[in-house]
Order: C-alpha cells, then structure tokens, then sequence
C-alpha cells in the first residue's frame, strides 16, 4: 500500500512539473525575455574541460581541511551546453 502511495506521489509531481513546463511553451514573450537574458551568452572558450573540473575537486577534497572542520563536501552543479548566437 505504500508503496503505491508513493507511485501515485510521484506520478502527481511529476504531472504537476510538466504542466508547469508546458504553459511556459504558449507564452512567447517568455521565449524572448530568456534569449534576452545575457546570463545564456556563452563562448566556447569559457568552456571548462571536464579533466580540468575533476583535478580542481581532487585538490580541493586533498587539501588540508580548516581549522575545526571535520569532512570536506562538495557540491557540483554542471550545465552542458553551448549556444551559437546565430
């Protein structure tokens, strides 16, 4: 019973989500204030390789820890992608 509680939880949230991305899809001005939006303007070369980003987590999860810490976390946020500006 559980179980199929949590089925249908998720089912709902999930349903819930996507009605939220789709109604965003009719409002076109909503389109164009995001390509407005200079945050998405990218180049290619501010690209970080993905070698470099695991020695910089390396280092960090090697180095020393602060006075009065006990563990080290990291928390990794990526976002692949690359948009032409055409």
């Amino acid at each position: 019973m559980k179980k199929r509680i949590v089925l249908i939880a998720a089912v709902l949230l999930l349903a819930a989500v996507a009605a939220g991305c789709f109604a965003a899809c009719g409002d076109l001005d909503y389109f164009k204030d995001l390509d407005a939006y200079c945050f998405w303007d990218n180049e290619p070369e501010q690209a970080i390789a993905r070698p470099k980003i695991g020695q910089m987590v390396r280092e960090f999860l090697s180095s020393p820890l602060p006075e009065g810490k006990s563990a080290k976390k990291v928390a990794f946020i990526g976002y692949d992608g690359y948009k032409e500006n055409a």
